[in-house]
């Protein structure tokens, strides 16, 4: 049982799942991104964070926008010091 909960914490890399080519589930995706589940589903409500896979009930990403989301929200001191 103990191994159970040991697996469902620790996920596999961004880009293991991106060569995997499966779509992941939101507590995945809030993992991956360290934030919580209110903020996830509050941005998916004002359309904003990582696009979303609507199938019925079930909220999917695909974990290339979880890659290019976080690349699309990456600064750099340097250049924001400068402007």
């Amino acid at each position: 049982m103990s191994s159970k909960s040991n697996e469902s914490s620790s996920i596999p890399s961004l880009e293991e799942l991106i060569r995997a080519g499966k779509l992941v589930k939101e507590p995945v995706k809030i993992k991956i991104l360290g934030e919580s589940l209110s903020k996830s589903r509050r941005d998916r409500m004002f359309g904003r964070g990582v696009p979303f896979i609507r199938h019925g009930r079930q909220i999917r990403f695909d974990p290339r926008d979880i890659r290019d989301y976080i690349d699309s929200n990456r600064r750099d001191p340097q250049i924001q010091g400068a402007a």
